[in-house]
């Protein structure tokens, strides 16, 4: 495997993920400033957040573009063809146990921090407050956080995390560190950690397994679509009046989380790429 690859790997994209850490720190920089700017000259809620997630990802892409460019990085090899419609509906199934998991996994943190603090649970509920926004708000930020969640969101993290990052560490790492590794980055930045990592690893195996980064893509718009569906649909779905009814949700939540984990592992299991695997966009160098 290790003189194989070694023939194989781009001899300068050893340093990809500092790079890209770099890319996200400006971008985060970015977005604070931003903020405050538009803070100071719009009186609005809302508006400056929307704004601010749309710099954020515009400039994230940015700099993964620019990665990409610097380490000679083939968007065409990373991104591969759409597949067989017909395998591509069935793999994007896998998006109803996620989402669920995804949600479980806040409802279980909720209750968590109803458990150890009431202040603690009170903060996790305004960050969700803050990401989210009202049906009443203008149709601006209607549009820019729709656009951030739905498509900006999606194309950004999968050519980071499932791309660049997850084909440059299988080579170097393994297929195994680098679906961990790039999951667990993956997860830091989403509210619900562990619902993320989850969603990141099966979407690494969906990755591997169809070797099309277009589906991943679709998959995770409709993963973020159908939240943003729901935030409309069930503005109230993490409404509690005390925190000891976030803990009484758990006989409900828990059976449910164990079940959909039982359905993802199964497609772990199934999907695990060999300890000797390639990743999509050098498959066609062997």
């Amino acid at each position: 495997m290790d003189e194989h690859q070694g023939q194989i790997k781009p001899a300068r994209r050893s340093g990809v993920g500092c790079g890209l850490l770099i890319g996200i720190f400006l971008s985060v920089v970015i977005m604070g400033v931003a903020l405050i700017l538009v803070e100071s000259a719009i009186d609005n809620e809302h508006l400056p957040f929307a704004a601010g997630m749309m710099i954020f990802y515009l400039v994230l892409g940015a700099a993964a573009f620019a990665v990409m460019k610097h380490f000679k990085i083939s968007v065409r090899s990373i991104t591969g063809s759409i597949g067989c419609f017909k395998e591509n509906l069935r793999l994007s199934g896998w998006v109803i146990p996620l989402i669920v998991i995804s949600t479980c996994t806040a409802f279980i943190i909720l209750a968590i921090f109803a458990a150890i603090n009431e202040n603690l649970y009170k903060s996790y509920l305004e960050l969700g407050d803050r990401l989210s926004w009202p049906a009443e708000s203008p149709a601006i930020v209607h549009i820019m956080m729709v656009t951030s969640a739905v498509i900006l969101a999606p194309v950004i993290e999968e050519y980071i995390f499932r791309g660049i990052l997850l084909s440059s560490w299988t080579v170097k790492w393994g297929a195994t560190r680098a679906i961990i590794i790039s999951s667990f980055i993956f997860a830091i930045f989403h509210i619900d950690p562990a619902g993320a990592f989850i969603a990141g690893v099966a979407l690494c195996l969906i990755y591997f397994y169809s070797g099309s980064l277009l589906l991943v893509i679709l998959i995770h718009m409709i993963n973020n679509g159908l939240a943003v569906l729901a935030m409309f649909l069930l503005p109230d779905m993490f409404a509690m009046e005390a925190p000891g009814d976030a803990i009484r949700q758990l006989w409900y939540v828990i059976p449910v989380f164990v079940l959909s984990l039982l359905i993802i592992w199964q497609m772990i299991r199934k999907y695990w790429p060999a300890k000797d695997a390639l990743p999509p966009d050098l498959r066609g160098a062997e």
